[in-house]
């Protein structure tokens, strides 16, 4: 029997309501008939959770709206309820129904109530068929979802359980099965404690931990994740973890849920990863290679514990590997005669990749092994483990024997790198050490050549030398003699002494002409060659000077000869605070004798070598504001100047040659000069005589006492050729220049040594200059007056002595001339 039917009806007439209630009355129907007077009132009613209604009858118009909108939101609202609309006037009806009423009756008086009744009723049974058969779609769904979920957690790899509020299993999965070796009608309605021998249980997440070793296991009171191992039925250990959480419907706890995983192989691995990790700390502290290999071994047998480990290094001498001492399985009694340069092992080295290899079973890799984890080490070796005999390595074998060849290897690149480092240290110091001792000697030698530059005499050359090696840092007493003064009754005077005290003076008077130190003056002077005592303590010759050593704080003594052009000048004898100092030094004294020679010999000569030294400098000359530079760039042409003769007013008497036209030269030249004169023609080329104003150019040249040796002007640039005493500064006498003509610079420069030219060698110079014709004419000119004033003889007069023309004499007369006055000038 269907459950009576709900009926809201809409409608401000009361007579309509009463009707309509009677009309269903009358059918014996079991329907409630609800009144509400307005759309609002309606809307209200099927919106509130605890009233149900099954139809909507509308009595049009509404009191307080439309009807079409009516029905379109309780639509929207998702209400499905059959909305049946009574009215007598069709287009409204059609106008509803759009809008998503159900049925509609034309009502126009109380006697067509009856119709209204049956169409409530057939929407009534038609909403109730569907409702039933939604339902049993549903009802098909949650059981389809059902079985699905069972299938679902039936095919789950893990195991899956639920548990009662009274701690009694109601559901398994397979996997439960087969973690616990229970069947599922052994666990199902059996308590938590049926499974037996759990023990130790782990909480992995939130909430309290548990304290029953079997209920509180499987029992959750939050969301946990514990860990206990779980003992079978055969005896054996599994260690699980257990993600749980309590089971709750309608807010009340029923029970638990839990999904069991096996960890073994995991806690397993966490386990043997702290043994690593604590082996591997203990590791760090080596400081060899030795040392860190033996640690790999017997880390490596722990860890695994039944295995077998061998180390191979790389031997780069037989490209192969060989074995390292006689650890794991003793193999080490028969290593292989020629390592190992081929197979997996070798693979794997090469490669670089940890590899599971097959050996031969009592091979020369692992003894009693079939297959071996073989970890390369680098450029080091390879590290090769395994289990005896048929055993083959697990997946957790090979990470851990992975991660501990990283270790090895990474260890070993550390100590190499730490051993290079040490050794670079010790190169360093090494050449810190060379370096300092070069720097003392090359400071040395430079402040002794110094003082032998500037010493003005001889006796004062050698006490520079000595007072400067007597202040280098391994030297505590110097003092130089003469080489000519060393003899059976030779002192040293005081002032030759350096770096010793009066006492030590003294002393030296007694030990110089006696043996051992006379011996080395002596032989210094015959050899030429440097003489040595490397340590004064220690030679059985010197034992009368021990004290003197100890005293004065020398180790070694050496006696340096000062040799030039193989003859001794002078000796110096230097006493060091080091032992074997001299000979660790001896090529830098030997050259510094030399030196010291040399230097002194010179000194010697000083009074012979009489050379004025020149700069001879090249020098472009900035701007435009040179005259003849102006003049260069307005005729277009080449402009060199060949010479110039001072004036007493600043002016310059200037000869020039160009390839320009005269008139040309002519015409520019009276721009810059106050006076323009053509010489000669020779050629293409035209002499010029300019008498230019004061130019700032060469009051330079003369107030640094330079000599003009040529100056090429074009229309691009202007080049100046000097010499300059050595004294003039080059810098300031080129900034002196670049004040006057901005921009310029210096092209080269080169030192010019000119020797002092005696009378004899000037007449041998000119006489080779000229020819006989030359000399004759130029002879007999001089002896016959013809410079002389007034003249006392003439051309034609002296042309006749030689039987030839007047032009013919004045030719070789002018070049004879010309030459004189250019070796004089030039």
């Amino acid at each position: 029997m269907s459950p009576p039917a709900e009926v809201l009806c809409v409608s401000d007439d009361g007579g309509f309501v009463d009707s309509l209630e009677s009309s269903f009355d009358s059918r014996s129907e079991d329907t409630t008939i609800r009144h509400v007077k307005s759309g609002f009132a309606a809307y209200v009613e099927l919106l509130d959770a605890a009233s149900v209604i099954h139809c909507v009858v509308l009595a049009v118009p509404l009191a307080d709206g439309d009807e079409a909108e009516f029905t379109r939101n309780i639509r929207e609202h998702g209400l499905d309820v059959p909305v049946v609309v009574a009215t007598d006037d069709e287009r409204v009806a059609k106008r509803v129904l759009d809008a998503g009423a159900t049925d509609y009756v034309v009502y126009d008086d109380p006697e067509t109530l009856s119709r209204v009744a049956t169409r409530v009723q057939r929407a009534l049974s038609e909403y109730r068929f569907r409702q039933s058969h939604r339902d049993r779609l549903e009802q098909q769904e949650r059981e389809a979802a059902a079985e699905q979920y069972v299938r679902m957690v039936d095919a789950v790899a893990d195991a899956v359980y639920a548990i009662d509020a009274d701690g009694r299993f109601t559901a398994i999965n397979p996997a439960f099965e087969r973690l616990t070796g229970l069947t599922r009608e052994q666990v199902i309605g059996s308590p938590a404690s049926h499974i037996v021998g759990t023990h130790d249980p782990t909480d992995g997440g939130d909430g309290d931990d548990p304290t029953d070793s079997s209920d509180n296991a499987f029992v959750a009171t939050s969301t946990q994740i514990v860990e206990f191992e779980l003992e079978t039925p055969d005896n054996g250990v599994v260690r699980v973890e257990n993600h749980r959480t309590p089971l709750v419907v309608d807010g009340e706890k029923v029970g638990s849920v839990g999904v069991l995983r096996d960890v073994t192989q995991r806690h397993r691995y966490e386990q043997l990863l702290a043994t690593l990790h604590e082996r591997t700390r203990e590791m760090m502290s080596a400081t060899n290679r030795e040392a860190v290999l033996d640690a790999a071994v017997e880390t490596c047998d722990e860890v695994l514990g039944d295995a077998r480990t061998e180390l191979f290094v790389f031997d780069e001498d037989r490209t192969a590997l060989t074995r390292v001492g006689e650890e794991g399985s003793g193999l080490g009694e028969k290593p292989p005669s020629s390592g190992i340069s081929d197979g997996g092992v070798w693979e794997a080295f090469v490669t670089g990749e940890v590899r599971v290899v097959e050996v031969i079973l009592g091979g020369d890799v692992v003894d009693g092994a079939e297959q071996v984890i073989a970890a390369p080490l680098g450029r080091h070796g390879v590290l090769v483990t395994g289990h005896p005999g048929t055993v083959a390595p697990n997946e957790v074998d090979v990470e851990l024997v992975n991660l501990l060849s990283a270790t090895v290897e990474e260890l070993l690149e550390r100590i190499d790198a730490e051993t290079e480092l040490r050794e670079r240290d010790k190169r360093l110091a090494r050449q810190n050490k060379a370096l300092t001792k070069l720097n003392r000697i090359n400071t040395t030698i430079r402040n002794v050549i110094q003082s032998l530059i500037r010493a003005p005499t001889r006796g004062e050359a050698l006490s520079a030398v000595s007072e400067h090696l007597a202040d280098a840092a391994p030297y505590s007493v110097v003092w130089h003699a003469e080489a000519s003064e060393v003899d059976d009754e030779f002192r040293p005077p005081p002032d030759t002494v350096h770096g010793a005290d009066a006492a030590y003076i003294d002393r030296l008077g007694e030990v110089a002409t006696n043996a051992p130190l006379f011996g080395l003056l002596t032989d210094a002077i015959e050899t030429g060659e440097i003489q040595t005592v490397d340590d004064v303590l220690d030679d059985l010759a010197w034992a009368d000077h021990r004290g003197d050593a100890l005293a004065y704080g020398f180790r070694s003594i050496a006696v340096i000869p000062a040799v030039a052009d193989d003859r001794v000048e002078a000796l110096f004898v230097v006493h060091a605070n080091e032992q074997e100092t001299i000979a660790n030094e001896d090529g830098l004294l030997t050259e510094l004798g030399e030196t010291v020679g040399y230097a002194i010999t010179a000194t010697n000569r000083a009074d012979a070598m009489l050379t004025e030294r020149q700069t001879q400098l090249q020098v472009q000359l900035g701007g435009d504001r040179l005259s003849l530079t102006r003049l260069a760039q307005r005729v277009g042409h080449e402009v060199n100047l060949t010479g110039v003769i001072p004036q007493s007013d600043g002016s310059v008497i200037a000869f020039i040659v160009t390839d320009a036209a005269p008139d040309d030269v002519a015409d520019a030249g009276r721009d810059v000069a106050t006076r323009v004169r053509q010489l000669s023609t020779d050629g293409s080329e035209h002499l010029f005589e300019l008498r230019l104003p004061r130019e700032s150019l060469f009051e330079t040249l003369y107030a640094s006492e330079a000599t003009l040796c040529a100056l090429h002007a074009s229309g691009t640039q202007t080049t100046l050729t000097v010499e300059v005493p050595e004294r003039i500064r080059v810098r300031s006498f080129v900034d002196a220049l670049d004040t006057n003509y901005p921009g310029t610079s210096l092209l080269s420069r080169r030192t010019c040594t000119e020797g002092a030219t005696s009378p004899a060698t000037f007449v041998s110079e000119i006489r080779d200059a000229w020819t006989d014709r030359q000399y004759e004419s130029i002879r007999a000119a001089h002896l016959a007056g013809f410079y002389e004033w007034p003249r006392r003889s003439t051309a034609e007069t002296l042309a006749e002595t030689f039987d030839i023309s007047a032009p013919t004499f004045q030719y070789h007369l002018r070049a004879a001339e010309r030459k004189l006055v250019e070796h004089v000038f030039e």
